[in-house]
């Protein structure tokens, strides 16, 4: 029998074993067919849920956004305490998000004085917008290297992470990370969200991933596995 058992730490084949049981089930939050669907991860033996919840486009109310997020977690933690749910923080910033509060204790995790304000859309785009990544009239590829946009990226981690989620995929890395030079600002955030699962996770541990081949900063590999996505071209005679 597969070993499946983790706390703050997660050994190599522990890790190979979720990933080896793992589906994509983008989006899972919106499902109409939770109770089907949670007798086929059943049945199935999944360990790994993939892409369950994330936002593109902000739904209209952040707080319902998380309370359906965190009763998802709980239906699937009901047949299965050891699955994964992964979460999804994208490559998109939208300027509806400025009306989402800024938490107090997001503030005070960058050192900053608490304020009574809304995600400042504006101060997340790049100086210059990007060719080709324009996500309509109203938004924008977010700049890592841009504390407003950290502030959001550790905004939406922890919230999950309270939610029950104990993975994130982080989509196109390389995006939004152009003008962070070695991803330095990058490697920070990381370790604040991992720093904050070691302390609220389920089992005091978190998983991280994007759309890359490996990323190495000094030595140390910057996810925990990688998820690039393949195009399938049908093979010609």
């Amino acid at each position: 029998m597969k070993n499946y058992t983790f706390d703050t730490t997660i050994e190599k084949e522990v890790l190979e074993n979720y990933l080896s049981r793992a589906v994509s089930a983008a989006f899972f939050i919106h499902t109409k067919t939770l109770e089907d669907d949670l007798r086929a991860i059943k049945n199935m033996g999944v360990k790994f849920i993939g892409r369950a919840t994330g936002i593109w486009e902000p739904d209209p109310d952040d707080e319902e956004h998380f309370r359906k997020s965190k009763y998802l977690a709980d239906r699937v933690h009901e047949i299965d305490p050891e699955i994964i749910l992964q979460a999804c923080i994208f490559e998109a910033a939208y300027r509806h998000i400025e009306n989402f509060k800024v938490p107090k204790y997001v503030f005070e995790a960058f050192g900053l004085e608490p304020e009574d304000r809304g995600f400042r859309f504006d101060d997340m785009k790049f100086p210059e917008k990007p060719n080709g990544f324009i996500w309509g009239e109203d938004g924008a590829l977010p700049d890592i290297s841009r504390l407003e946009t950290r502030m959001w990226f550790y905004y939406r981690a922890t919230r999950y992470i309270d939610a029950g989620y104990e993975a994130f995929h982080l989509g196109q890395i390389h995006l939004y990370t152009a003008n962070d030079r070695g991803m330095v600002k990058m490697a920070e955030l990381i370790d604040m969200i991992r720093d904050y699962g070691k302390k609220h996770a389920r089992r005091h541990k978190v998983l991280l991933d994007a759309h890359s081949h490996g990323i190495s900063i000094r030595g140390k590999l910057l996810l925990d596995y990688h998820a690039m996505p393949f195009t399938r071209y049908p093979i010609l005679d």
